[in-house]
């Protein structure tokens, strides 16, 4: 039933995430399950007719992807990625796990008997099983982690099993490692049977990675139905961005008297910061009859955000070319609108006032010099 379930889990975890690569829960959950259900019908459900030592080899490399991907599961569903010193730890100890299990798998497909070497093998696997099996302990860790922070009850599930199934699976076999010398029988009692049901013997250490299992299926669930409300909430910002942009660049130009006019807008992601206004000016105004003023510049940023500081400059933007058509005195005023409103952002902007006979008054702030007959 388990081998039934993790073949249902990794086949649906690797569709949906190859259905949507942002995923990478999806991707390590199914990493996970391959791991467990590729243990589980080579060395015990299959019945396949291995020798010890072949076996034991076999099974050290397996483990290995069992346990990173486990870590990385774990750092996703808690939470903890962000956090680049545990990151850091994580990356070190997948690589002491790595080679030193490795190691291990080695000391096991030879039969060391035959070359006398019978004690000091015995001591190499002593360290490498030793040494491996501390870094085994890392999930342990994450999970405190974990705990300092605001934990929701998928996470709290996933937190507490992944303890109880480290506890039930490492400390044993530290305890057997010396078990010879301290003569110690906590690690045997751990492995006692619980109940059986239909032929099946459950101890604490089936009954907590049963659980394990179960939590991560929840978990990945939560953690996926919040990462698509997410999603949805930012497509409906980027909507209302869109939307705002629509009416803040203008769809029809306005006559310039004297000058054919033309526009192209093409932002770089869904909503830029780019933004352009022509402004007819009227003869009120300290400008000419028949003038004009263009202004076009960038916000820093993209999204609701940027597109909320193009409407600010839009709006400021209109109301200064009611008092004065020179683009000096109308950069100078955006500049106080602007200053300290940005949130450290900034605002490169050209201003052109074209007058019906040809002539150009022109400010620059930061932003690229404009064209005049290909020459800049």
């Amino acid at each position: 039933a388990i081998d039934s379930l993790e073949a249902l889990v990794l086949l649906l975890s690797f569709l949906f995430w190859w259905r949507d690569r942002s995923q990478r829960v999806l991707l390590w959950t199914a990493l996970y399950c391959l791991t467990q259900l590729f243990l589980a019908l080579l060395l015990t459900t299959l019945h396949t007719p291995l020798s010890f030592r072949f076996a034991q080899g076999i099974d050290e490399p397996l483990q290995v992807l069992q346990d990173v991907t486990l870590w990385f599961l774990l750092l996703w569903l808690l939470d903890l990625r962000s956090n680049e010193r545990v990151m850091r730890w994580t990356r070190a100890l997948v690589w002491v796990n790595f080679v030193f299990q490795l190691a291990d798998g080695a000391t096991c497909f030879l039969d060391w008997s035959r070359y006398g070497v019978t004690v000091p093998a015995q001591m190499a696997d002593a360290i490498f099983t030793t040494i491996y099996t501390v870094a085994e302990l890392w999930p342990i860790v994450l999970v405190i982690l974990a705990v300092r922070n605001r934990l929701d009850r998928p996470r709290w599930a996933v937190a507490i099993f992944a303890f109880l199934s480290e506890l039930t699976n490492i400390i044993p076999v530290m305890l057997e490692q010396g078990s010879r010398f301290t003569h110690w029988t906590i690690g045997q009692t751990l492995h006692l049977t619980f109940f059986t049901l239909a032929g099946t013997a459950f101890d604490a250490a089936t009954l907590a990675s049963t659980g394990l299992l179960l939590a991560i299926i929840y978990g990945v669930f939560s953690y996926s139905r919040d990462a698509i409300a997410r999603r949805q909430l930012i497509e409906q910002e980027l909507k209302s961005a869109q939307e705002l942009q629509q009416v803040l660049i203008p769809e029809h130009l306005p006559s310039l008297p004297g000058f054919a006019v033309t526009s192209g807008y093409s932002p770089a992601q869904e909503v830029g910061g780019d933004f352009f206004q022509i402004i007819p000016l009227e003869e009120t105004s300290a400008g000419k009859a028949g003038s004009s003023l263009i202004v076009l510049g960038d916000v820093s940023g993209k999204g609701l955000r940027a597109a909320m500081t193009v409407s600010l400059i839009v709006g400021s933007l209109r109301t200064l070319a009611e008092t004065t058509s020179d683009p000096a005195e109308i950069l100078a005023g955006l500049n106080r609108r602007l200053c300290g409103r940005l949130h450290g952002g900034f605002t490169p902007c050209l201003a052109v006032k074209l007058d019906a006979d040809g002539s150009c008054t022109l400010a620059n702030a930061g932003h690229p010099s404009p064209f005049l007959n290909r020459q800049a």
